[in-house]
């Protein structure tokens, strides 16, 4: 019966093993993520005080409501 998998790998100097496809497709989303930041690098933060403060105002209504419906059962 063969296995499941099917890996095609090869051994470097250390004795471990590498497998050509996976370090090939590791190289290129790398290489397509630093494309995608360089790219985007000049946009403004979406991470700002504003923000910081509604998500903890809407944080703590719905932890306070549910404690309320918690506590209230």
């Amino acid at each position: 019966m063969e296995p499941a998998y099917h890996s095609i790998s090869t051994s470097d100097t250390t004795g471990t093993t590498i497998d050509d496809d996976l370090v090939d497709e590791t190289e290129y989303q790398r290489s397509e993520e630093r494309r995608f930041l360089s790219q985007h690098a000049d946009e403004p933060q979406n991470f700002t005080l504003r923000g910081i403060l509604v998500g903890l105002g809407v944080g703590l209504i719905v932890c306070f409501s549910n404690m309320y419906f918690g506590l209230q059962s």
